[in-house]
C-alpha cells in the first residue's frame, strides 16, 4: 500500500502530463490523505480542469492515465464539477493538492 507522500510524489511528478488532458489541479483526499486507510482503501483523487478543456474524452484519458500510473490499486477519481452538492465543499475543504 502506498503512503499519502508517495502519492502526493506520484501526482506532481506527471503534472506537465496531466496538463495535455486540461488537467489545472489535482488533490488527493479520503482516508489516504487523513491518514487513517486500511488494506482495502482505495485512492481518492480530485481533478480540476481548465473550463475549456473540461470534456469527457479528457477525463476518462485522465482517468486512464492516472490508473496505468497506479497499477493495481483502485483509484476514485472526481472533478470538482463532478462533486456531489451535499459532499463536495467536505472534500474542498480536506483535499491536499499535489
Amino acid at each position: 500500500m502506498l503512503s499519502k507522500p508517495e502519492i502526493l510524489n506520484k501526482l506532481k511528478s506527471c503534472k506537465t502530463e496531466l496538463l495535455k488532458f486540461g488537467v489545472t489541479k489535482i488533490g488527493l483526499f479520503g482516508s489516504m490523505k487523513r491518514g487513517d486507510s486500511n488494506v482495502k482503501s482505495d485512492i481518492d483523487i480530485l481533478i480540476d480542469f481548465d473550463s475549456e478543456n473540461e470534456t469527457y474524452d479528457n477525463y476518462i484519458n485522465t482517468c486512464f492515465f492516472l490508473e496505468s500510473l497506479f497499477k493495481n490499486t483502485k483509484l476514485d477519481i472526481v472533478s470538482v464539477n463532478g462533486l456531489s452538492p451535499f459532499i463536495g465543499l467536505y472534500i474542498i475543504k480536506e483535499v491536499e493538492y499535489a
